[in-house]
């Protein structure tokens, strides 16, 4: 899910490189997150364990998109499939009920922010790379994105 000033081609060739791997991708430039809920929710009412890839200021819009779509939810309902991990590339990661008007304290780094919004039971990746590392290093952003499902597949299994 690309953020803002980016469309869903951008990701057309990190997609491609997924393919082959068995991983099957949707691409969506949403509005918000109602229209991001109903694209993530056709995946994992077919049974699907998604991870969400997002980039920048999507980091928000999906978030409050997956609300009682996560894997662990739906199985405790007995639905199968659900969202089972997120890829943050250079995203926001805002804890619920918190908001960009005052209440958000900007880190050192991105991903002090992050790992501190979401808690310790996460996985890092880092690509040294631009804002959007789907335009430049897309090898490991693939490796990236690999191991985030690798990592969640084997917990939700």
């Amino acid at each position: 899910m690309p953020g803002t000033w980016h469309f869903p081609a951008g990701f057309d060739v990190v997609r491609e490189l997924l393919k082959p791997l068995g991983y099957a991708t949707e691409a969506t430039l949403a509005d918000d997150s109602a229209y991001t809920c109903i694209t993530i929710e056709k995946l994992v009412d077919a049974g699907k364990k998604v991870v969400v890839v997002i980039h920048s200021y999507s980091g928000v819009v999906a978030l409050c998109a997956v609300e009682d779509l996560g894997f662990a939810q739906r199985k405790a309902t007995g639905k199968e499939g659900g969202v089972i991990n997120f890829v943050y590339l250079s995203a926001f990661a805002l804890p619920k009920g918190m908001s960009f008007k005052g209440d958000y304290v900007t880190p050192n780094t991105p991903e002090e922010g992050i790992t501190g919004s979401i808690g310790s039971n996460i996985t890092t990746f880092s690509i040294k790379a631009s804002h959007s590392p789907f335009l430049s290093v897309l090898d490991k952003l693939v490796e990236g994105i690999k191991l985030a499902a690798k990592v969640r597949l084997e917990k939700s299994s």
